[in-house]
């Protein structure tokens, strides 16, 4: 009887960890507002923004929507003044176009700034963004790129990629996604990888600080410019779920099934 009782607390033990282990909300609730702000003819600015809104107003909603607000407003230009929003950023601009038209500046082309948002996983305490960015302030073409965020909603801490990764999986997770690279370009595995265009220091592929983690899988992306050329665009890897299940820290693991040959 004390054996079967033993075994009987140890099972609620467990289970009281089990439980433990998930703090906070599974996921967020949230919408998307459009902004549009200026006068093509009058302030020769298009300004037009996605933005994202946190409806949760628990303690870990609310510290995920300010760093996503910071975020998306002070990465939208390369200034080096700081934005605490959306108004204050066009203002800036409008002030800057204004500066440059009276020190001689003619370019009728109105300056235009996009912003488009993505939220790619809300699940498993799990919140992650993902955001597009477009600007054109004169030259030759507009310059995009893309960012990301994933936050952990037990303390709504930003999640880095090295984060998610069981110890050890780093390296293994870089020999992967270089081999997806690989094959997209075609390139064997003894040729330099900056054979195909790529700019990668001394010729050694890193993996990207840009990424999206959801149950289909692993996406790493790179902006132009950050590994190759303008010309090249933006460079994507997607590594399927099932290939990185192992590489994942158990508790960001999402439950699926995962069929293996027997």
């Amino acid at each position: 009887m004390r054996y079967w009782t033993f075994l009987l607390f140890l099972g609620l033990i467990s289970c009281s960890e089990q439980v433990e282990k998930r703090v906070g909300p599974d996921s967020l609730s949230y919408k998307t507002d459009t902004l549009l702000m200026g006068d093509q003819l009058a302030d020769g600015i298009h300004f037009q923004v996605e933005d994202l809104v946190i409806l949760d107003s628990n303690e870990q909603g609310l510290k995920v929507a300010g760093q996503i607000k910071e975020h998306l407003v002070q990465n939208n230009v390369n200034f080096d003044e700081e934005f605490q929003s959306y108004q204050s950023l066009f203002e800036s601009l409008k002030t800057e176009r204004q500066t440059l038209s009276k020190g001689g500046y003619d370019n009728p082309a109105p300056w235009d700034l996009q912003q488009g948002i993505e939220v790619f996983v809300n699940e498993n305490g799990l919140f992650g963004v993902h955001s597009f960015h477009s600007s054109y302030t004169g030259g030759a073409h507009s310059n995009y790129y893309r960012s990301s965020l994933l936050f952990r909603l037990s303390d709504g801490q930003e999640l880095k990629l090295d984060s998610i990764l069981s110890e050890g999986s780093l390296h293994q997770l870089n020999s992967l996604a270089e081999a997806k690279l690989r094959a997209q370009k075609g390139l064997d595995e003894k040729d330099p990888i900056n054979t195909a265009g790529f700019w990668f220091k001394d010729s050694q592929f890193h993996l990207s600080e840009q990424f999206t983690y959801q149950k289909e899988g692993l996406t790493l992306f790179y902006n132009p410019y950050e590994i190759g050329p303008y010309s090249m665009g933006m460079v994507e890897i997607f590594i399927p779920y099932v290939e990185i299940h192992e590489m994942i820290r158990p508790e960001y693991r999402f439950e699926i099934k995962i069929e293996t040959n027997t």
